[in-house]
């Protein structure tokens, strides 16, 4: 699921605005598939708990999409 949705935001097709950066979990479970990199490690501070996203991404125009595996 991941590495489909890592090659569906690389093609450009989410938005008519292409990705500038992309990142994926540095976590161990993420680390094998080299199509995944860069690795980078980010959390999302949630108020009572915080998550650790699996990717993050920045359109063109400089907002930053996460996505979570508990979405």
């Amino acid at each position: 699921m991941l590495i489909k949705t890592h090659q569906f935001l690389k093609t450009g097709q989410l938005t008519e605005q292409s990705i500038s950066r992309l990142y994926t979990d540095a976590h161990t479970t993420l680390l094998s598939p080299k199509t995944l990199s860069p690795f980078q490690r980010f959390t999302l501070n949630l108020g009572d708990f915080v998550m650790p996203s699996d990717l993050v991404g920045q359109l063109t125009d400089g907002k930053i999409r996460k996505r979570t595996s508990w979405e």
